[in-house]
């Protein structure tokens, strides 16, 4: 093997260890890419010179030899035996690094490498997020691979300019198809309800050219580990895998089965190399991505569906994918992270949803807000839930900290007596136009400290009594029908 200097490969072969007898292919190759490569010596008995070497590359694997890619021969004496066979690179100046994925020795051409196997693959009802598991023998059609599909809907696949509609399948790649009915798929060779489910044949694709950004992959025949994904630059995926399950929406990928299609960011182009068959079992540590301290923002429709979303006291980002198609549910913080900290509001955007929908909070508080009009909808303690009936309110921000009251309260001044100032504080259990006023003991208005519209939540404020005499004096809240009155001592 050989680099012309470009990145544009060749592979030769010499009947001996003697470079200069070498016969190579054109500079047709690739770096970084996978090939199969065959190569047959020939013994020719009857004559001590015409023995031959040959050379396939990516050979069609149907069961027959076809015509070799380049032959070599000389008129050098043969050797009786063949007692070894070399791999070997260019010079020091054109020989790229060779990573071998294995080697099988043979005295007959390869087989078949298309020999067949069965699949069980299970689609849900509606949207999936899929790949076939390997080749059908007569057709790719995604019409005749998923029979129960929904015809008028397209099978979706995700390219660097968005969505579009497919109607044949191809290995390795992910898919959006929307399905009616729940359903399980095997080929295995029998006929069922009068149509034949073949067995399928090995995709042979280990390689996956792959954007910049978001991707959708295909896992075909086994199931393997994320962790057992590598790229080509090394280090291109940061972001977990995401999948997609049928009422539950994106979560974090741990096992990549055959079958299912999985969401992966790349942070530039390359390719996503798949392990083979033989290693692919190897099962490694799954990282934790989700840690048991975020808080849990639950958002269900009417459908029975339902999203989670986290809540975290750091600045901890995890990436979602892309929304999906037009007309599924789908919910996502505007900054498309699955987890933010809502020590500030956050807005959420909710899309799709059959209202009602219920919102509950687990591990936190929540203070949920209409994001176009600012207008507090509700709050939820730990455990408990919301529901919002508007299906204009698609759109919301949520915030941690204490919960909105239940009730109108106003508060004992502190400290009591005071001087010069005390604090006093109160609680809205709903917007209200809110007044506070200060009093002296003969009845007359002292002090002004709040006349305006306020939103429900708990309020405190400062007064300072400069100006006035030792007594005692009154503070009242007028809020809506609310109104309550409270003693305070003033002490110079």
């Amino acid at each position: 093997m050989k680099d012309d200097g470009s990145g544009n490969l060749a592979f030769g072969v010499s009947k001996r260890n003697n470079t200069a007898t070498a016969v190579y292919t054109p500079n047709n190759y690739a770096l970084n890419t996978t090939y199969l490569i065959a190569v047959k010596y020939t013994f020719n008995n009857g004559s001590t010179v015409d023995d031959q070497v040959s050379l396939w590359v990516n050979p069609v694997l149907n069961g027959t030899e076809p015509a070799a890619n380049v032959t070599a021969t000389d008129t050098i004496t043969d050797a009786l035996s063949l007692g070894l066979f070399a791999l070997r690179q260019g010079g020091s100046t054109n020989a790229p690094t060779l990573t071998l994925g294995g080697v099988r020795i043979s005295t007959s051409w390869i087989p078949n490498a298309r020999s067949t196997f069965s699949s069980s693959v299970s689609v849900g009802n509606e949207w999936n997020l899929i790949s076939f598991p390997g080749v059908h023998p007569n057709s790719m059609l995604a019409d005749t691979l998923y029979r129960g599909r929904h015809l008028p809907t397209p099978v979706y696949k995700y390219t660097s300019t968005g969505y579009v509609g497919v109607s044949t399948l191809t290995a390795a790649e992910g898919y959006w198809l929307f399905h009616t009915g729940v359903r399980v798929y095997n080929w295995n060779g029998t006929v069922q309800s009068g149509v034949l489910y073949p067995k399928l044949s090995y995709a042979e694709v280990d390689t996956i050219n792959a954007f910049a950004g978001w991707n959708i992959i295909g896992i075909y025949e086994y199931q393997i580990n994320p962790s057992n994904i590598v790229t080509i630059p090394a280090g291109l995926i940061t972001n977990p895998l995401f999948q997609y399950v049928p009422g539950s929406g994106y979560g974090i990928a741990a096992t990549l089965n055959q079958g299912s299609g999985y969401w992966v960011q790349m942070n530039a182009a390359g390719k996503i190399l798949l392990p083979n068959r033989v290693t692919a079992k190897i099962v490694n540590e799954t990282k934790n991505y989700i840690k048991d301290t975020w808080g849990r923002i639950i958002i269900s429709d009417s459908d029975n569906k339902a999203y989670t979303l986290y809540s975290a006291n750091d600045n901890s980002e995890i990436l979602l994918p892309p929304a999906p198609p037009a007309n599924i549910f789908d919910v996502r913080f505007a900054s498309q992270s699955l987890v933010e900290n809502i020590a500030s509001e956050k807005v959420i955007d909710i899309t799709n949803a059959v209202y009602p929908i219920k919102i509950r909070a687990e591990k936190n508080s929540l203070v949920i807000k209409d994001a176009v009009t600012g207008k507090v909808i509700g709050s939820i303690e730990d455990g408990k839930e919301l529901v919002i009936s508007d299906p204009a309110v698609s759109k919301i921000t949520v915030s941690g900290g204490e919960s909105i009251p239940t009730e109108f309260s106003l508060n004992q001044n502190y400290p009591n007596p005071f001087n010069p100032s005390t604090k006093i504080s109160y609680s809205l259990a709903a917007a209200s136009d809110v007044t506070v006023k200060i009093f002296n003991s003969l009845g007359e208005e002292v002090a002004t400290l709040v006349n305006q519209k306020q939103e429900a939540g708990r309020y405190e404020l400062n007064f300072n009594s400069t100006g006035l005499a030792s007594g005692m004096y009154l503070y009242k809240i007028q809020a809506g029908s609310f109104t309550q009155t409270k003693k305070m001592i003033l002490m110079k």
